[in-house]
């Protein structure tokens, strides 16, 4: 009899170890699945914003053809069809391989950065330069028939003369002749200043043999109240510089 109940003792030990390790085995499964099912989702929900970020760019270009853009106008955050978070990727991408090139930009015959160039030559050109976060901090234009533009007109060739008028007071500018020629150096707080805080540019005179060139060169400011209404009306903007981060 002893016997017999210490047999029935441990053939109930090992039921409930059975059991036990049947409750284990069930539960590591659960854990398992539960982790796997989270895993997907997340997968699926990061597949559907890629989807959608790239639908949505998708959207913003499609049945662009990079001929017949006609969006050239300069507002905060953009330059066309720039925008202030685009990457290289995405310009690359708007504009297309044909269109881009990498450039070695150097000032005061130092080497400086390698910049973006799009559609370099043409009227349509624009050079672009990276901060060191890659992101895009300033983008030139210089072509004199260039269809860029601010919202209140200001373009390459818009007079110093149209500027003052515009800016609603004095405009300084660095001399002629040398790296910084003709960089606008002060806007003395006018309307294009709050206006337009990411305009700048350059201006450099018409006609290099007007005398003005001689006559306002060198390192030092000058301002528009200097100049007499003529000279301002000759002397206009060679480059355009718009800031955007």
């Amino acid at each position: 009899m002893f016997l017999q109940k210490i047999i029935k003792l441990l053939n109930l030990g090992r039921v409930i170890a059975f059991y036990n390790e049947n409750l284990i085995l069930k539960g590591f499964i659960s854990y398992i699945a539960f982790i796997s099912l989270f895993y997907f989702s997340f997968l699926s929900c990061n597949t559907e914003n890629k989807k959608a970020n790239s639908v949505g760019f998708e959207n913003e270009m499609e049945g662009m053809d990079i001929t017949q853009i006609n969006d050239f106008i300069i507002d905060s955050g953009r330059v066309g069809i720039i925008r202030d978070t685009d990457s290289k990727e995405n310009i690359i991408q708007k504009f297309g391989n044909e269109h881009i090139q990498l450039d070695s930009f150097f000032l005061e015959g130092m080497y400086q950065e390698m910049v973006l160039l799009i559609d370099s030559g043409k009227n349509e050109e624009l050079v672009i330069h990276f901060n060191e976060d890659n992101k895009i901090a300033v983008i030139g234009i210089k072509q004199n028939k260039s269809p860029y533009h601010y919202k209140n007109g200001i373009k390459v060739g818009t007079s110093l003369f149209d500027l003052t008028q515009l800016n609603k007071k004095p405009i300084e500018f660095y001399g002629f002749g040398w790296d910084y020629s003709g960089r606008i150096a002060d806007l003395n707080n006018g309307k294009l200043k709050t206006e337009i805080p990411y305009f700048s540019g350059v201006v450099n005179p018409i006609e290099k043999d007007n005398g003005m060139f001689d006559k306002y060169m060198g390192d030092q400011k000058f301002s528009s109240t200097q100049l007499s209404e003529n000279e301002q009306k000759n002397i206009a903007l060679e480059k355009l510089y718009v800031s955007l981060n």
